[in-house]
């Protein structure tokens, strides 16, 4: 049997983008997941009897010292499995993973670009982000994007040629699970209840990282003027993990708004909060292609 093996920081990003596919190619193939378990939970419906899973320790920022051991790691595992594919997500998986695979002579080296780290930075970081992404290219036997606004991007920013990258299916990175993403008035009821909003009152929703670069100490600033100046049953609910300390600084930030912001952290189920609220928000300064935006349109 083939053997395949997907190379993440997290499982924040295998939960969310690779869940499906890692159950569908398990039924063909050999499949190893390759990530930093010491980051998030990975999510239970990954079946650990038809894939292998392996802790490596990646971090998802610049760290020399784990970077350099993350490597060796997984040199030594290419090397010694041979996989017949090694399939990249993410900036830092991407640069360790393809370049040990590269270095390991596997034969198929597939990358898949799903925003850029370098967007909304200068001067020397920039190119160094930059330089790294040329380098997945360059290392890569096969490059994709999950939108055609990111390959135009990519190409035009000098990361790889127009030759060398291509989009999966028709956008995004995994599509939409219609039998999960949908209109739920059980669970709507239900989950409205749980947090003390009516019927009447507006709940917006947030899904995905806690951090700067997907926009959330804009939002939280929207929310607070919005508030302030309509003080009526308007609710925020953030879904993801907290990588900031965001809640900290908003709750020494806005003491008013505490009974209005719901946070609830990371989730398995957020389709159950889609269902629920009523208008989602993503304020991110750079995506590749919004997959909770589809979702919620579901």
């Amino acid at each position: 049997m083939k053997s395949i093996c997907f190379v993440v920081a997290t499982p924040f990003t295998a939960n969310a983008f690779l869940l499906e596919h890692i159950k569908k190619l398990s039924e063909y193939f050999k499949v190893t997941l390759c990530l930093n378990l010491q980051l998030y939970p990975l999510s239970p419906d990954f079946d650990l009897k038809k894939i292998q899973v392996i802790d490596i320790p990646i971090e998802r920022k610049i760290h020399p010292f784990k970077d350099v051991e993350a490597l060796h790691i997984l040199l030594s595992l290419f090397r010694s499995e041979r996989f017949d594919a090694v399939h990249t997500v993410s900036p830092k998986a991407g640069l360790l993973g393809i370049l040990a695979a590269y270095l390991a002579h596997i034969n198929n080296r597939f990358h898949t670009f799903t925003g850029q780290v370098w967007v909304n930075t200068r001067g020397i970081r920039r190119s160094f982000y930059k330089l790294i992404d040329r380098l997945i290219c360059k290392m890569a036997t096969g490059v994709f994007a999950d939108s055609q606004s990111q390959i135009d991007f990519l190409i035009s920013q000098g990361i790889c040629k127009k030759n060398e990258i291509s989009m999966l299916g028709s956008g995004s990175i995994s599509g939409v699970n219609l039998s999960r993403f949908r209109p739920n008035l059980e669970i709507r009821t239900q989950y409205r209840k749980l947090f003390g909003v009516s019927d009447g009152d507006i709940v917006f929703l947030f899904v995905g990282r806690l951090c700067k670069d997907k926009g959330i100490y804009d939002l939280l600033l929207a929310f607070e003027n919005n508030y302030s100046q309509l003080k009526g049953g308007e609710y925020l609910w953030l879904v993801g993990p907290d990588e900031e300390g965001v809640e900290e600084q908003v709750k020494a930030t806005y003491p008013e708004l505490e009974n209005q912001i719901q946070w609830i952290g990371s989730s398995f189920e957020p389709e159950k909060y889609m269902a629920a609220a009523d208008i989602l928000v993503l304020p991110s300064f750079r995506e590749g292609f919004g997959s909770v935006v589809i979702e919620a349109a579901a």
